[in-house]
């Protein structure tokens, strides 16, 4: 422990937690399939010898209250998707335990 004053190992700091990473989340799944959030991975079908896309998302459920919407920080030429407000396209969230994966989403093409 750090000492806060007076002779080492008196009166010591409780060490610090760690914060982790923020989440970036979005509720527009056209959003977070936007090839510059979510790249796109070339694949070749070894039956059919066909060359494939695929992209993948995570779908996750949020705790109410546990995020901060705000605008999209990728660049856009248009918005991906009329159903939410800009101001809202994206999700920040930095509190432990706030996500709970539900599923592995693939687009193939």
């Amino acid at each position: 422990c750090r000492p806060l004053k007076g002779e080492p190992g008196e009166n010591c700091a409780p060490p610090r937690e760690e914060q982790p990473p923020p989440v970036l989340l979005s509720p527009s799944l056209q959003y977070a399939g936007a090839e510059m959030l979510a790249s796109k991975v070339q694949f070749r079908d070894p039956k059919s010898q066909r060359t494939h896309q695929a992209q993948v998302a995570f779908q996750v459920c949020v705790r109410p209250g546990s995020y901060t919407p705000g605008p999209p920080s990728a660049a856009l030429r248009e918005l991906p998707d009329q159903h939410f407000s800009p101001s809202e396209l994206e999700w920040v969230t930095k509190e432990k335990g706030a996500t709970l994966l539900y599923a592995l989403l693939v687009r193939v093409e």
